[in-house]
């Protein structure tokens, strides 16, 4: 079956940490995860690729530069859990991303259980 298009579909919001102004102009950047990908079909031997996005957090820039930001949406367990796919995936090793979570996840605790954290 044939790609016609590729969307990305964002979900969710940013709380702001502080106002902005109505009738301006922004620039926003956002960050998050890819939670699913969707092929609807178009009835015509083609579908389209639809890559939704939840939205974990944001930061609003005016037009003078000044960035207001916003607070991060996620659990600590799941900041935690990307803090360490985003330190496996800077190693070169051959450990899957999941064992190397495993591991990294039971050094943080014994760490906490010897004081040293």
């Amino acid at each position: 079956m044939n790609i016609n298009e590729h969307i990305l579909q964002i979900h969710g919001k940013a709380t702001l940490l502080e106002p902005i102004e109505r009738d301006h102009a922004y620039k926003i950047f956002i960050e998050g995860e890819i939670t699913d990908v969707r092929e609807p079909s178009n009835d015509d031997g083609t579908v389209d690729r639809i890559y939704i996005f939840k939205v974990a957090r944001a930061e609003v820039t005016d037009q003078l530069g000044k960035v207001t930001k916003t607070r991060d949406a996620r659990k600590q367990s799941q900041k935690m859990r990307a803090i360490i796919k985003r330190e496996w995936e800077n190693l070169d090793n051959n450990m899957d991303e999941e064992t190397y979570y495993q591991r990294r996840t039971s050094e943080i605790m014994s760490k906490m259980i010897e004081g040293e954290i």
